[in-house]
């Protein structure tokens, strides 16, 4: 029975993980979109651990756009700051329960959940235009306004990853370790029939990639490894194959492979990192 059941948890994880990495490679290689994700901190209020919390865009001036995520219940009201630039519009984005600890929409139980995600699009489902948005985050413990934080960044034409330093001051001090990756349009072409041309092998005993890339050795190569929250966790551009490179800093788990040369035709593949 024991043995079932950790067959059936290492199928629903394994599930899980190609269904997040599924919506990692439609970001890469599709549409404009954004993922965000930021760690929040108690302030001790009267329900703590539980709490009401919400994730929306607004464009610089303050208008809103999008909500992302809203975990609440019956104490959406003190959802203050968004309520009131939102209009309390509960329908254009995931919502959910209260949370019953923080950062419960990262984890539960120990299995990883998806990163919150925007298709660049408003509530009416039209493609916002290019510019400077923000990022807003609120969640409250008690009956009253809680915090309260927004972080600042421009949709453009590049795709970016922007670490915000975290601030020792309220209300800064509640929000911790945000991580924005933004993915502009595509004009990637796809490398089509380079299987047999793109060899990677990982010596899991000193963590190095080797990197055998024949099919494109003509060209100079950008090669990124992104993680199965979207994140960008290493890049660097090549001249040469094939080549080895150190991974010592990466940690076990699936990454996708990404190499992009200077006329926009880009590969992709999935690599396990042991």
């Amino acid at each position: 029975m024991k043995n079932r059941t950790k067959n059936i948890n290492r199928t629903f994880l394994r599930k899980l993980i190609l269904s997040v990495l599924a919506v990692v490679f439609s970001m890469l290689t599709n549409a404009q979109s954004l993922t965000f994700n930021v760690t929040t901190v108690t302030y001790d209020g009267q329900y703590t651990p539980y709490n009401c919390f919400v994730v929306w865009i607004t464009k610089a001036n303050g208008a809103y756009v999008k909500t992302i995520n809203r975990q609440s219940s019956t104490y959406t009201y003190y959802l203050t700051t968004w309520r009131v630039n939102s209009g309390a519009k509960i329908t254009d984005g995931q919502t959910g329960a209260t949370l019953t600890r923080h950062n419960e929409p990262y984890f539960d139980e120990g299995v990883m959940r998806i990163p919150f995600n925007w298709n660049c699009k408003d509530f009416n489902n039209i493609l916002v235009p290019d510019g400077d948005y923000y990022v807003n985050v609120e969640f409250t413990e008690n009956d009253a306004t809680g915090k309260y934080m927004k972080y600042l960044f421009t949709k453009g034409a590049e795709s970016k990853t922007i670490n915000y330093p975290n601030v020792n001051s309220d209300p800064g001090v509640y929000f911790r370790n945000a991580v924005l990756n933004y993915f502009a349009p595509s004009t990637e072409i796809p490398i089509l029939g380079l299987e047999d041309d793109i060899k990677v092998f990982f010596n899991s005993e000193n963590k190095s990639l080797l990197l055998n890339y024949n099919g494109l050795q003509a060209r100079t190569i950008k090669m990124s490894l992104i993680d199965v929250k979207g994140m960008l966790r290493f890049t660097k551009d090549l001249s040469f194959s094939p080549c080895i490179l150190k991974l010592t800093d990466l940690s076990k788990g699936v990454y996708i492979l990404r190499l992009v040369d200077e006329n926009k035709m880009f590969y992709t593949r999935k690599i396990l990192i042991k």
